[in-house]
């Protein structure tokens, strides 16, 4: 009887210490796994100016900026930003401006006569519009009211000499520590500058291999990543900061929904890459794994109350989840809503 007595606390005890590892070891799973999640978040959930959360469904049509409501009517629209209030501010190619809006697409002035030719991409950063014009091989610098600052990097007059000193630049983005970085279809490259305009390094080289570039024009900079519109080689190209290759989006005959002239190029505050693919003329957006995650638009002529595109170019989503496309040959800019 003693001997009984003596074996079941014994057992209790088992039993009990047994119970207290298995909880540990949830409890370290859970958090193992958390710190996991939480690592592959991508950085660019952090960025301005892309606020929107994960969507499976593309946004709703919202309105159209257009030849009713623009100054004189847009003559070929090729690219859109919008700084934090919310003003609009559209590249009117065939005129050689910039059309500024107000949050309702209300039309507010015009700037850059004297200093743009052909105005092709452009970006709001650090309170700034830049503005890549390839006409003139230069970035031009304006401020939110349009008033010109100043000529921050521009090719030499003539494109003689070395090959890499000739400039052509077609796109233009600002990643968080200020570093400037533009896409150079002479030299089939993004160099990247200081804020003095000083070039400190290159990404990407001339060609179709796997970490190759071939008419670069456009790009966004989010997080640790740099991601590219590859235009001619049909794909994405995603690079790090410091220029080594990352991976493809979109590109190549196995997948779903292949690219086929990627042009405009945003990312949303959960990593999803937001691409304009011009010659099937929709917005398709990616997940950073290269999975397709929805397609925006189909072929259309120029009406107010559909989301129909004709040659899509620009892209640009705001911090109150608006998205706003250049509809080039429409000469108008399709706003939705997420």
């Amino acid at each position: 009887m003693d001997k009984a007595l003596n074996v079941k606390p014994e057992r209790h005890i088992k039993l009990g210490t047994l119970i207290i590892i298995i909880l540990l070891i949830t409890i370290l799973a859970a958090l193992v796994f958390g710190w996991f999640y939480w690592r592959k978040l991508d950085p660019a959930a952090r960025l301005s100016p892309s606020f929107i959360h994960n969507t499976s469904s593309p946004p709703r049509y919202l309105f159209t900026i257009s030849d009713q409501t623009a100054g004189g009517g847009l003559n070929k629209p090729l690219a859109v930003a919008a700084d934090p209030d919310g003003r609009i501010f559209v590249a009117d190619t065939g005129d050689g401006v910039i059309k500024e809006f107000d949050p309702n697409g209300a039309y507010l002035r015009e700037f850059g006569k004297n200093h743009l030719h052909f105005p092709f991409q452009m970006t709001y950063a650090k309170g700034r519009l830049w503005v890549a014009d390839p006409d003139l091989r230069k970035v031009q610098v304006f401020d939110s009211d349009g008033k010109f600052i100043k000529t921050f990097v521009q090719s030499p007059a003539q494109p003689g000499g070395r090959q890499d000193a000739y400039l052509t630049p077609t796109a233009v983005a600002v990643s968080d520590s200020g570093e400037v970085y533009v896409a150079d279809t002479a030299a089939q490259t993004i160099r990247v500058y200081d804020q003095n305009g000083r070039e400190l390094r290159r990404i990407g080289h001339p060609g179709n291999d796997k970490d190759g570039l071939m008419y670069p024009n456009a790009l966004w900079v989010a997080g640790n990543k740099v991601f590219v519109s590859d235009s001619n080689n049909a794909r994405i190209q995603v690079y790090d900061l410091q220029g080594s290759f990352v991976q493809t989006l979109g590109g190549g005959r196995s997948q779903a929904a292949p690219l086929t002239m990627p042009r405009g190029i945003t990312v949303s505050a959960s990593g999803q890459v937001l691409v304009v693919d011009v010659f099937t003329q929709v917005v398709r957006a990616f997940s950073q794994k290269g999975s397709l995650v929805w397609t925006l638009g189909e072929i259309g002529q120029n009406t107010d109350d559909n989301q129909g595109f004709n040659f899509p170019n620009g892209i640009w989503l705001d911090n109150s989840g608006k998205l706003y496309v250049t509809d080039r040959e429409n000469n108008r800019v399709q706003v939705f809503k997420f």
